[in-house]
């Protein structure tokens, strides 16, 4: 091949991969095939954990994956999945769940919302339902922070009383009236007790297995009151099973 026109295949690549590059990066997502399922990157985080593993073929705390389809063996019945961000354990729920019941996805910030939706339908995830809101105790609406002096939180984003967040609609779970609820996951960077407490007739009356991230210990009090025993912990989380539950997976 003669120097010219090895020089203009090398100029022809570039701009080919340029406008791949813009386009991604206008559309802010990075679309990774991993086994049978899509999913799609939040660029501006690919350095989060979460990213890092599905970028290297690895599922982020599989030993959730792992025990959600256990306990929904033993108890089936729809999950409640808050702090959902670009949806890493959505395809794994929806197919633990089966097809006569839901897995309740809560995500309030918007662009994590936006590839939730697209994952949901690249996979054909019907029995996700996707609420782009925080949970909290109160409904209503509050703020997230999602980046911090430039750089994307990912998964780390979090909620916040001051004017540095975004607004960002507020539900509690006791407001929607769910049923037949089997377990609660959630991962809120610190929120967890405010989401319990706004669920305490819907834990009440499903006494669901629930699964925090809960570093501070901040849930274990309120969970131990309303007759619930720690069952374990496991990387990233402390699993939580009621004293009426009879799984001894």
């Amino acid at each position: 091949m003669n120097k010219s026109i090895r020089e203009w295949l090398l100029i022809r690549l570039r701009k080919i991969n340029a406008k791949l590059f813009s386009r991604f990066l206008i559309l802010r997502y990075f679309p990774l095939n991993h086994g049978p399922n899509r999913f799609f990157l939040p660029y501006p985080s690919l350095h989060r954990p979460t990213c890092e593993s599905m970028l290297g073929g690895e599922l982020y705390e599989p030993a959730t994956h792992e025990f959600i389809h256990r306990y929904l063996h033993h108890r089936p019945g729809n999950i409640i999945h808050a702090g959902a961000y670009f949806g890493d354990m959505l395809p794994s729920f929806s197919k633990a769940v089966g097809l006569h019941n839901n897995v309740y996805t809560f995500e309030p910030v918007i662009d994590h919302y936006h590839l939730l939706t697209m994952l949901c339908n690249a996979n054909s995830l019907e029995n996700v339902c996707i609420f782009n809101a925080a949970l909290t105790e109160h409904t209503g609406t509050i703020r997230i922070v999602s980046s911090f002096r430039g750089i994307a939180l990912g998964g780390g984003s979090y909620l916040t009383n001051d004017l540095s967040g975004k607004i960002t609609t507020a539900l509690s779970l006791d407001f929607l009236r769910l049923s037949n609820i089997s377990l609660i996951h959630l991962d809120l960077e610190g929120s967890e007790l405010n989401a319990l407490k706004g669920a305490c007739k819907l834990i009440n009356t499903n006494k669901p297995c629930i699964i925090v991230e809960d570093n501070s210990r901040a849930c274990h009090a309120f969970l131990v009151e309303r007759g619930y025993l720690k069952y374990k912990d496991i990387p990233c989380n402390v699993i939580y099973v009621h004293n009426s539950d009879s799984f001894n997976g």
